[in-house]
């Protein structure tokens, strides 16, 4: 069984009867908005969940308590999308940020096992690229 690790912007649960975990994006004061940290918990999350053979499948979804809109994601947190020390002025940094965002997106398109993206809302711009890495 994989290790239970606190993550800030997800929450990971397991279901072992079923053979599933549920990784919920669990930002829904901000639509659950993406950021890089966003992206490397899923990464790391699903990671975690490569060697375990209890989980045979996980299934990607949105939080949406608090809010009555629904939202799997808004896409990119434009508040703080290009995390700290990255100043969006600086051409190197914009492109940095970039690399970043879409390393995460790969390691989440590479998982080796059924990614099922469960879309309840809205899924804008990085949100329907996250829908597109899923199986």
């Amino acid at each position: 069984m994989a290790e239970e690790k606190e993550y800030q912007h997800i929450k990971v649960e397991l279901n072992e009867e079923g053979n599933y975990a549920v990784i919920s994006i669990n930002r829904p004061e901000k639509l659950n908005a993406l950021q890089i940290l966003t992206l490397k918990e899923i990464a790391d999350a699903l990671e975690s969940f490569e060697l375990d053979n209890v989980v045979r499948c996980v299934v990607l979804r949105g939080t949406k308590e608090f809010t009555k809109k629904p939202a799997f994601s808004s896409g990119a947190d434009l508040s703080s999308s290009f995390g700290p020390g990255v100043k969006p002025n600086i051409p190197f940094h914009m492109a940095h940020a970039m690399y970043m965002r879409h390393k995460y997106y790969d390691m989440i398109e590479d998982f080796n096992k059924p990614l099922i993206a469960a879309v309840d809302g809205y899924a804008f711009g990085g949100g329907c690229e996250l829908t597109l890495v899923c199986d």
